[in-house]
This record gives C-alpha cells, sequence and structure tokens, in this order.
C-alpha cells in the first residue's frame, strides 16, 4: 500500500510540473507517433515527445560536455 501511495503522490507531482504547450510536427512523425502509441510504447502524444527531447537533451549535454573535456584537456597540454 505504501508504494502505491508512493508512486500517487509521485504522479500528482509529476502532473503539477507540467506545462501545457502547441507544437507544429511533420505529419510523418506524428503518424509514426501515433502507431507507437497503438503498439504500446509510449502513452500518449506528450509522452514520445518528452521521451525525445529527454533523449536528445542528454546527448546534447554528454557532446557539450565531451567536447570542454577535450579542449581543457588540449589546453592542459599546452602548458605542461
Amino acid at each position: 500500500m505504501e508504494n502505491l501511495i508512493s508512486w500517487y503522490v509521485l504522479h500528482i507531482y509529476r502532473k503539477l510540473m507540467k506545462v501545457k504547450k502547441t507544437i507544429t510536427i511533420d505529419k510523418d512523425l506524428l503518424e509514426w507517433i501515433e502507431q507507437k502509441i497503438r503498439e504500446k510504447e509510449f502513452g500518449s502524444v506528450s509522452h514520445a515527445i518528452e521521451k525525445a527531447l529527454t533523449l536528445l537533451r542528454n546527448q546534447y549535454e554528454r557532446t557539450t560536455h565531451n567536447a570542454l573535456r577535450t579542449a581543457q584537456r588540449k589546453i592542459g597540454a599546452r602548458y605542461c
């Protein structure tokens, strides 16, 4: 029962943190998302978009972090 309550509280918290926005999306992408919803890959269009943007943000942050570390190593090698 405690796990159910914890899940419910987290679910409500996440709902409160959501912001409604309107977007324009390519028809082919929307059809692909709708197919994945029918296949139970995503729960909704919002879920698919959120998942995609989370993956993109993580990839961007890793790439940026790695580029920064590479630049720091190059600069550090010049001064050793």
